[in-house]
């Protein structure tokens, strides 16, 4: 019986911190998601502040100026489409654990946890491409400040 009751507490300590450890992976995804929309979106803002500049009469090697600014508008584009879907998730599972408690037909749980399911995959693609877009914009900007800067490096 002593063992039964130990097993059961095991279980219940082994869900417990499977619960703590999904909320702190999902906090980080935020905080990830979170800091490569601010990079982003500062990447486009000194890139219209160089534009604006009233000493820019020709941007020089303007392929790779706006091959940078287009994937950091991509990155923006992806990131907020991640918090959407982050929202839209939550929202959902929210309703799934309402829908427990309430008792509610196994059938309308399975719909909602599906569509749960679909917009989980779907933040766990868009988080990677998000990352790896602003990465190569940061990449291209670095690289043509160098480059369009050279003789005073």
């Amino acid at each position: 019986m002593s063992t039964e009751t130990g097993k059961e507490e095991s279980k219940e300590f082994t869900r417990e911190a499977m619960i703590r450890w999904q909320g702190y992976a999902r906090e980080s995804r935020t905080a990830v998601n979170s800091h490569f929309l601010a990079y982003s979106a500062a990447i486009l803002a000194l890139q219209v502040t160089i534009l604006l500049d009233n000493k820019a009469k020709t941007i020089d090697w303007p392929c790779l100026f706006s091959a940078g600014g287009f994937l950091a508008m991509s990155s923006l584009l992806l990131g907020s489409i991640t918090v959407l879907a982050r929202l839209r998730d939550a929202r959902l599972t929210a309703r799934i654990a309402r829908y427990k408690y309430q008792e509610r037909a196994q059938q309308e749980i399975d719909s909602l946890r599906s569509k749960a399911n679909f917009y989980g995959a779907w933040i766990h693609r868009l988080l990677p491409l998000q990352v790896i877009s602003f990465t190569i914009s940061a990449i291209s900007f670095c690289t043509w400040a160098v480059v369009t800067n050279w003789e005073r490096i």
